[in-house]
């Protein structure tokens, strides 16, 4: 194979071997043998190459080191020298923030940078007085992360009963998600502590608030996930809270009813979480506000609602699932229960029948295209220009329901494929138009 030869000289000293083996591949059409080397397989001599190496000192510094290096550096002060896109982005990655607990101001990093890369910004070009301003205000912050201290410990003693509970939030600048571990003891004292967070800044292209919660959820479903598989706890029960009705709404609906982008997203989050263990809250309550605005790390410091989940704190949840009394007969049941039913009946009647009309594409309601088969078009490919797109012809309609064929099947020159109509461009018709 040409990965090594055969030595016929005389053996300098010292020298070493480096054990190898063969892997066999045989369903790969590539490389069906390969060969590994070991340096951890000992040789006839009982060491391996592993063995003979020097360990050498602790090259990564921590965390804290890096900070007070980079507030007492020359580079840190802006004042001496010019604030480039380059300067920024290396400042900001330099907050090693794994588990994501400061998030409400290492957001406001993210959104700076992703106002830069709005701007098509040179790496070394001096970026406006306006984000300057923005830069300083955060550079100095980083002075009151050294203030911040969060408990290792996250469980209390001998719990009888262990939460988990998922925040999410977004606007217009980003969306994020909070988690936070709620343990009672058989005395009834509570411990609430912060776990995680993760925070996203929203899209260049501009999408709407429903769809950026949407996506917050998703992040607070998944960040859950990770969790439950990360602690191996007995957990109690799991609560996820939103202060979005839209998107509650869309968790209550079938995926199908929904348009693709909200359909994906309902879809996993209903698959990794159970769907009635979705609360609402108000927005004041909600701790994942300050994920998806930012705050500076002053105001971080003493934001009880971050740290302690706020109403999670020794308090019963006031927004717990009430039994289910839609389907009971109605002469025994009392007023409470009574209104309870009419509640039920009434969410259950706006989530089937208000939301999903407001995923309803008018625009599919009428055929507008022109297509048949035997129609010649061009197959649009994502990062491919016009000129260099597939042609083909329609040999197959896919009618929906309502009559209407948004999908066709096309004959080109690899073979049959099948595509929407949204991703085809028609040709004008002639007497020989042929595929060539």
């Amino acid at each position: 194979m040409g990965h090594c030869s055969e030595f016929n000289g005389v053996k300098p000293e010292p020298s070493f071997f480096l054990c190898h083996h063969a892997v066999f591949r045989l369903n790969s059409e590539s490389t069906k043998l390969r060969v590994v080397f070991d340096g951890s397989n000992p040789s006839s001599s009982g060491f391996s190459v592993n063995n003979l190496q020097l360990v050498g000192p602790n090259i990564q510094d921590s965390i804290f080191s890096i900070l007070l290096r980079f507030l007492n550096s020359q580079d840190s002060n802006d004042s001496d020298k010019v604030v480039t896109k380059r300067l920024i982005l290396s400042q900001s990655l330099k907050i090693f923030d794994v588990l994501g607990i400061l998030c409400p101001f290492t957001i406001q990093s993210k959104i700076l940078i992703k106002k830069l890369w709005i701007l098509k910004l040179d790496w070394n070009d001096p970026v406006p007085n306006e984000l300057k301003k923005e830069w300083e205000k955060i550079k100095n912050g980083l002075l009151y992360l050294q203030q911040i201290s969060v408990p290792r410990l996250s469980l209390i003693d001998s719990p009888v009963q262990i939460e988990l509970h998922s925040f999410s939030d977004a606007s217009m600048l980003a969306y994020g998600a909070c988690v936070y571990l709620r343990s009672v003891n058989v005395s009834g004292q509570v411990v609430v502590r912060l776990l995680c967070a993760k925070s996203r800044v929203s899209p260049i292209k501009q999408s709407t608030i429903p769809r950026l919660e949407l996506c917050g959820a998703l992040l607070a479903a998944r960040l859950c996930q990770a969790v439950v598989e990360s602690l191996r706890l007995s957990f109690t029960r799991l609560v996820h809270w939103c202060d979005s009705t839209v998107v509650l709404g869309w968790l209550k609906t079938s995926p199908n009813s929904l348009k693709t982008f909200a359909a994906n997203r309902v879809a996993e989050i209903i698959e990794i979480t159970q769907s009635d263990a979705w609360r609402h809250v108000p927005t004041d309550s909600n701790p994942a506000d300050h994920v998806s605005r930012g705050v500076s790390a002053k105001q971080l410091q003493n934001l009880d609602q971050w740290w302690t989940g706020h109403f999670l704190i020794g308090r019963p949840l006031r927004s717990l699932p009430s039994p289910y009394v839609e389907e009971q007969n109605i002469s025994p049941l009392r007023r409470y229960a009574r209104l309870e039913q009419i509640r039920q009946h009434f969410w259950q009647r706006w989530q089937r029948e208000y939301i999903s009309e407001l995923q309803q594409r008018s625009k599919w309601r009428t055929n507008h295209s022109s297509l048949q088969i035997g129609d010649l078009v061009l197959i649009q490919e994502d990062n491919t220009s016009p000129l260099n797109w597939a042609l083909g012809r329609v040999s197959r309609l896919y009618p929906g329901a309502d009559g209407i064929s948004r999908v066709a099947d096309l004959e080109t020159l690899k073979g049959r494929i099948r595509r929407p109509f949204a991703r085809l461009c028609p040709l004008p018709k002639g007497d020989d138009d042929q595929i060539s």
